[in-house]
């Protein structure tokens, strides 16, 4: 029998020829077919499509003779996640029919908890595949079949929890905006369940995404959550984004650091302010940057960039918000004169309201 240790040994070291001539020696044909994908995955993330393309080939050469249809399932899915990641969406596609149609044969030999939690792992590969609304229907098909199954609550609870997990690992390789759903649906579950510590860990990656909504990559909120935040600014600073991406990022990143008072965080929206070109803003960009930007303690900075607002309403929250954020900064009579000039009566109306119990609280 193959030790995997060894394959995984010269993956590592980049001698796929060696890794890829041992594969046929590992005993389990699941096990078999994923270590190939992994292969291949290594090898495209080296540049040489061609290449890995051809050891996917072999990868489904080896799900196709797979017996068991649970595992061929899995293989199945497994494939075509892989496919979508080289951009073949068609294969991909087709690859995710064939795994749900051996999940269906399933209903002929298996229980409804075995079903269920095959069906996770395919809804789990949907879901890093970027497939989000059919991932978050199978992982509910997934979690009715494990909740009506006739076994024992042990048990059940278990496959629930694994169920999670797997909600959870698609989010961690999404970005903020797609993870949430997965990590929305993965706490409610953990906490009707009581798994408070899996809860606690979940809640962590949601704040964080809700922070880093439009910059949260995969690297750089588990940078954020690792306390790795010099490591988050670099990977921003030497990317490819464009000057008002990293705008964006640095401030997102210096909100959070902020949130969990690292407040050493005013270095990194100087860095932001020196990239940001107000001509290069549009829309809801300009909206989100003045927001972060009162957030950040920057409320004058924030008043310029609301003031080309061209929305009544959405000019009048950022200017409320900017009034709250300069009487923190003990700006009184500054917040004062900008809550007249909020246009919409109402939205003005509710700064007043707030002003003033903020002034009898004094």
């Amino acid at each position: 029998m193959m030790n995997l240790d060894e394959i995984m040994t010269l993956i590592r070291k980049g001698l796929w020829d060696d890794a890829i001539s041992r594969v046929a020696g590992i005993e389990d044909s699941l096990e078999k077919v994923q270590v190939l994908i992994f292969i291949a995955t290594e090898i495209y993330s080296y540049g040489d499509l061609e290449s890995a393309l051809e050891v996917l080939g072999d990868a489904e050469y080896y799900s196709n003779k797979i017996k068991d249809t649970g595992s061929k399932a899995i293989a199945y899915a497994n494939l075509g996640f892989a496919y979508a990641v080289f951009g073949d969406y068609d294969s991909s596609g087709e690859l995710f029919v064939r795994a749900l149609d051996m999940v269906d044969r399933l209903r002929r030999t298996h229980s409804s908890s075995e079903i269920g939690e095959i069906l996770g792992y395919v809804a789990h590969y949907l879901g890093m595949a970027g497939m989000i609304e059919d991932s978050l229907e199978q992982f509910e098909k997934a979690f009715d079949l494990i909740v009506n199954s006739k076994i024992g609550y042990v048990q059940k609870l278990d496959l629930l929890i694994k169920l999670g997990d797997l909600m959870v690992e698609s989010g961690d390789y999404l970005n903020s905006k797609e993870a949430l759903r997965f990590y929305e649906r993965a706490h409610d579950l953990f906490d009707k369940l009581r798994v408070s510590e899996k809860a606690a860990d979940v809640e962590k990656k949601i704040e964080i995404c809700k922070t880093l909504l439009h910059s949260g990559t995969p690297t750089l909120r588990n940078a954020l959550k690792e306390g790795r935040y010099k490591y988050a600014a670099a990977k921003v600073m030497e990317s490819e984004m464009g000057n008002k991406e990293k705008v964006i990022a640095l401030l997102e990143i210096s909100f959070w650091l902020k949130k969990v008072e690292v407040f050493t965080y005013g270095n990194m929206v100087d860095k932001a302010l020196e990239l940001l070109n107000v001509s290069e803003l549009h829309g809801e960009e300009v909206e989100y940057i003045a927001f972060l930007l009162s957030e950040l303690g920057k409320p004058k900075e924030a008043l310029k960039l609301a003031a080309t607002i061209d929305d009544v309403r959405k000019k009048s929250e950022a200017f409320k918000g900017i009034a709250l954020a300069l009487i923190e900064e003990g700006e009184i009579l500054t917040a004062e004169e900008l809550i007249k000039k909020i246009p919409d009566p109402i939205i003005r109306a509710e700064a007043e309201e707030e002003f003033r119990k903020i002034m009898l609280a004094r």
